[in-house]
């Protein structure tokens, strides 16, 4: 487990697997805003029939860190609304990492 700050307040930060927490049984990550507690799938292929997915597996892993972050962002910004808002956040998670290559190009970050 990691903590992390979220806009001055500490999260944690779990990698687990919906065996070890139920909350994880229908979904690859979870936000608990009230709990203050990240939950992340590790086993995200586990409906996956076999092949290897190393390298999407590691992609998708980052996505859904995203995505969860995303929802903690905004409730701690006071962005409820948009924190239900699951195509916005799935938005930002999916094109942050490109908007911030484009960022450092220009020397905006």
């Amino acid at each position: 487990m990691k903590k992390v700050n979220i806009l001055g307040t500490e999260y944690s930060f779990i990698e687990t697997t919906s065996k070890e927490d139920p909350r994880l049984e229908h979904a690859d990550g979870w936000c608990g805003n009230y709990l203050k507690e990240i939950l992340i799938e590790s086993d995200i292929y586990r409906y996956a029939q076999g092949g290897d997915v190393d390298v999407s597996r590691c992609e998708r892993l980052k996505y859904i860190r995203r995505h969860e972050l995303v929802h903690a962002f905004f409730s701690e910004s006071g962005l409820d609304d948009y924190n239900g808002n699951e195509q916005l956040v799935s938005w930002i998670a999916k094109q942050f990492p490109k908007m911030l290559k484009v960022f450092e190009e220009v020397d905006a970050m």
